[in-house]
């Protein structure tokens, strides 16, 4: 399980997957109860996992990915990428990473319209 953990004399905490998802709801301005709701859990559930006492499995960071246009890989990538990242710093690139999918998408759409 990916755990909080102080980091030696930094006193800046490792960032966590849940804390990862838990920016990205929060960028689209959505509630955990507004997610919980269209996704078919409960508040609780989105709480443990962005809280980091529940460890996200891969289905819920496919159903995660799905609803915010994101894929899991770029998930763990941002985790990775960010690890000791502040709050600031991971919230940009979780836009970031997110605007570039967008995009991504809007491209491939074009093409296949343009075909």
């Amino acid at each position: 399980m990916v755990q909080v953990m102080d980091t030696p004399d930094s006193g800046i905490q490792e960032t966590t997957l849940g804390k990862v998802l838990k920016l990205l709801r929060n960028a689209e301005g959505i509630s955990a109860a507004e997610l919980a709701s269209r996704l078919g859990w409960s508040p609780s559930y989105i709480s443990a996992i962005e809280t980091g006492k529940k460890e996200p499995t891969l289905r819920i960071l496919n159903d995660y990915g799905r609803y915010f246009g994101i894929s899991p890989a770029t998930l763990l990538y941002i985790l990775e990428e960010n690890l000791y990242a502040s709050n600031a710093e991971l919230m940009i690139k979780v836009l970031e990473n997110k605007a570039a999918g967008e995009e991504r998408k809007r491209q491939a759409m074009s093409t296949r319209d343009a075909l």
